[in-house]
């Protein structure tokens, strides 16, 4: 009984890393295709937003905030 578990469970865990193989190698392949199509410039563009968007301000999803950050620190621990 414990042997048919543990089998189960290693074929499950191998069809999780297939599938995340699979669609991280796709999002990659999009990412790189979308960066070739539209060229560093307007990929890497910063979009202005002086006022939210319409999903944040309707009440039906709840009530939302904006904030506007200056600067963006990223700060790496290894």
């Amino acid at each position: 009984m414990a042997l048919t578990s543990t089998f189960a469970k290693i074929l499950l865990l191998i069809g999780q890393l297939v599938l995340v193989f699979i669609y991280g190698t796709l999002g990659i392949i999009l990412t790189f295709l979308q960066f070739i199509r539209l060229g560093p410039t307007k990929f890497f563009r910063r979009v202005e937003r002086p006022i939210p968007p319409a999903q944040a301000t309707d009440p039906v999803y709840g009530k939302h905030e904006m904030i506007k950050l200056k600067v963006i620190l990223l700060l790496l621990i290894l």
